[in-house]
């Protein structure tokens, strides 16, 4: 067998493959192996005009009798996500997205109180004081399948608290942040903020008592 470079995803044709994660400078071979008729399913990936990723010199091989293909990537830049686009051969299939996540090399800052979603019990009520800020985040590396609730969207409004910053930090991979602050001269004031998970029907209320 070919040598490789990194982490092998040894059959991109797979419905489970659907992306790579790590950190800058790691790499990933993703090979392919022919179909019964001695084709490949699936166009080449290929990293031209893409960020966050760049192909490995060299590492491109294709075995003498057409049974398999392989290329190696490396992670070029740090907090980037892309999508490695494929076409199939027949022309009837989706195309397959493959993301490569990349993560930041910094750590997040918060405003007031943090407090993170992966840990939190939702049964609990978030305490705050008028004018007081907090910062709720979640953390991508810990879900397999990227965060594990929707984005708070910057026109969501609110009775007790503002949304000042629904990415603090200004992060694309790793970490999500929300910036909240308590509205000023409210006081006995209750929210609720329904968070949709990401990847199921289920939902979580954030409970916040100002």
């Amino acid at each position: 067998m070919e040598k490789t470079t990194g982490t092998v995803i040894d059959s991109i044709a797979d419905a489970s493959t659907v992306m790579f994660r790590g950190k800058k400078d790691s790499t990933f071979t993703i090979r392919e192996w022919a179909n019964a008729d001695g084709k490949f399913d699936w166009s080449a990936p290929d990293a031209d005009g893409l960020d966050c990723i760049t192909e490995v010199a060299d590492s491109s091989f294709l075995d003498t009798w057409s049974r398999f293909r392989q290329v190696a990537f490396q992670l070029s830049t740090a907090d980037c996500r892309v999508e490695i686009t494929l076409s199939n051969l027949d022309t009837s299939v989706a195309d397959k997205k493959f993301e490569v996540v990349v993560w930041p090399l910094r750590s997040p800052e918060s405003e007031g109180t943090m407090i993170d979603l992966g840990k939190h019990t939702f049964t609990d009520v978030v305490k705050l004081l008028p004018e007081a800020d907090v910062t709720f985040i979640q953390i991508e590396p810990r879900n397999d399948l990227g965060f594990k609730w929707e984005n708070v969207e910057k026109t969501d409004t609110f009775t007790c608290i503002d949304l000042i910053d629904n990415n603090l930090g200004d992060f694309n991979t790793g970490y999500a942040q929300w910036h909240f602050k308590a509205k000023s001269l409210t006081y006995n004031c209750t929210e609720t903020i329904v968070l949709e998970h990401a990847n199921t029907d289920a939902t979580e209320k954030l409970l916040i008592s100002v």
